[in-house]
């Protein structure tokens, strides 16, 4: 977090400056494109498991049904992150905001594996988010925490003004210069340090300055703190939705022959100390059925959960439970004593393990049947080639 306010800051900083100077320094420019690449990076190791398995942050890879008869290997991207492996000025600020579309285009390809190991199935897709959360930096900086930082920059630089025209007025320019000195000094081992917050603390200004400063001034770091991080917890609850198509190939199957469409919507829930989000998803699948190859097996899903971050630290989740509730409907291919309806209870458990790779575990208890299922999965976060 104090990570993301350093940079924060810095961009806000240089907006002020540009603003007061009517110019853009391009030297500026790409410490403020630099300081948006890593609050981005930054934000995105906090992002919940659950939310990442929807839509790849860079490129995942994951491998499903680990241990079972019909393993699958999937890999998925956006369009963004396929285009910036040729250009890699994407990332830059101003080309990065006009990829919008791209950034939450997503495309998909997998296999599936027979016993023996040999491909069974060939699977590709794509999918579209509305993205709610897309936390820009422009976004950032003109969220509240910015108004209070704007605050101290202008009481800092009036207290500056007052300071040097009392110097001048009662210790004459010599002592004027001398004493600025120390106060642009002090500034700077602030603008060097990336481990401090920007907002200098009171205590480090000579005693004799820091009456000209408001008496506000030493609340200013603590709200700011408090503010950055409600804002980013705001954005954090905002609506997420994707829609999504998959379609599936065998040596015997046509294009549309076996497909599946499906929506998920994500919203995040206010809560003290735990990150939560509402899950809810529906999804629509035509494949060959089991019992019979005469007819396709057409199916309905439906499920609504809760994902929980169970443990975490610095606002990064290593732990997550998601209890949910799923409906199905069976309108054809129906197997031996199977019924058209089934109540699913499940819960699926994910593990950080290393910083991009988790391990899913997920739970389905058939209510009708008393029958209990278990699927293992794991999947892996990379990336590309980035603007370094």
């Amino acid at each position: 977090m104090k990570k993301i306010i350093t940079i924060l800051c810095l961009i806000i900083s240089y907006n002020a400056f540009c603003q007061e100077k009517d110019t853009v320094n391009l030297a500026d420019e790409s410490v403020k494109n630099e300081a948006k690449r890593i609050i981005s990076d930054e934000i995105t190791d906090k992002k919940s498991a659950n939310w990442q398995d929807v839509i790849a942050n860079y490129f995942q890879l994951a491998l499903k049904n680990l241990g079972e008869k019909n393993q699958k290997f999937e890999l998925k991207t956006t369009l963004f992150n396929l285009k910036a492996q040729a250009d890699k000025d994407l990332w830059i600020d101003y080309n990065y905001e006009k990829e919008k579309f791209s950034r939450n285009f997503q495309i998909e390809a997998g296999l599936s594996l027979k016993e023996n190991n040999k491909i069974n199935v060939f699977t590709y897709g794509f999918g579209w988010s509305f993205d709610g959360r897309d936390r820009s930096m422009n976004v950032l900086v003109n969220k509240k925490s910015a108004i209070i930082f704007d605050n101290y920059r202008q009481d800092l630089t009036d207290a500056k003004e007052a300071y040097m025209y009392y110097i001048e007025k009662t210790e004459g320019e010599n002592l004027t210069e001398e004493k600025m000195s120390i106060i642009r000094e002090i500034e700077d081992n602030h603008k060097l340090n990336e481990n401090k917050i920007k907002i200098i603390p009171l205590s480090e200004f000579p005693e004799d300055f820091r009456r000209f400063l408001s008496k506000k001034y030493e609340n200013y770091a603590e709200n700011f703190l408090k503010q950055n991080k409600a804002d980013i917890e705001e954005i954090e609850r905002k609506p997420y939705f994707f829609i999504g198509v998959n379609n599936s190939l065998n040596d015997q199957s046509k294009i549309l022959d076996n497909y599946k469409i499906h929506a998920i919507y994500l919203q995040g829930i206010k809560t003290n100390n735990i990150k939560m989000e509402m899950d809810f998803r529906n999804s629509y699948k035509v494949f060959d059925s089991i019992a019979t190859v005469a007819y396709k097996r057409k199916e309905f899903s439906s499920q609504l959960g809760l994902n929980i971050s169970v443990m975490s630290k610095n606002e990064i989740s290593f732990l997550e439970l998601k209890p949910n509730f799923e409906f199905k409907r069976i309108f054809s291919g129906l197997m031996e004593d199977e019924k058209n309806n089934q109540f699913l209870a499940n819960a699926d458990v994910r593990l950080r393990v290393l910083k991009n790779l988790w391990v899913p575990l997920i739970l389905k208890y058939d209510v009708n049947n008393g029958k209990f299922f278990g699927f293992l999965n794991i999947s892996f976060n990379f990336k590309g080639v980035q603007n370094e």
